[in-house]
């Protein structure tokens, strides 16, 4: 069931009023559509004051379902490409997002990665340490 919908272009002077009127829908769930970033840091900002069960973003969802957007080819679509879709689509507005972007997130994350194996050494599975393993898996899986 539905429990209320509101049009995502609203100002920060108006965020207190759209808590209020998510609490009082007594919704379980809310699914928050205004687009990347500003549905994550609204969310961020005000799921304290909020009264939800679970409240998630979900960027184009919407656009989607509504066929307003078309989705790319199942082949890619499958394999975490859509992207790639909607970029060609949508050049000057996803450019910046997915060709700086992503390789920005890429290398923030391959940096953390390097810092947090240079600070925890490497442990190696010994035979005794693997068959022990294996053992305990497949008495478990027995029963």
């Amino acid at each position: 069931m539905v429990a209320g919908s509101h049009h995502g272009y609203f100002d920060e002077g108006e965020d207190a009023r759209v808590v209020e009127l998510v609490n009082g829908s007594d919704a379980d769930v809310l699914l928050l559509c205004r687009g990347v970033p500003r549905e994550q840091l609204w969310l961020a900002a005000h799921r304290d004051a909020l009264r939800v069960g679970l409240a998630m973003t979900g960027g184009a969802l919407f656009d989607f379902l509504s066929g307003a957007v078309r989705r790319g080819p199942r082949v890619l679509t499958d394999h975490g490409l859509e992207w790639l879709c909607r970029l060609a689509m949508e050049p000057r507005r996803l450019g910046g997002r997915y060709l700086l972007g992503n390789p920005e997130y890429a290398g923030r994350v391959a940096r953390g990665l390097v810092a947090r194996a240079r600070q925890a050494p490497l442990r190696y599975l010994t035979p005794s340490s693997s068959t022990t393993r294996w053992s305990r898996w497949r008495s478990a899986a027995s029963k």
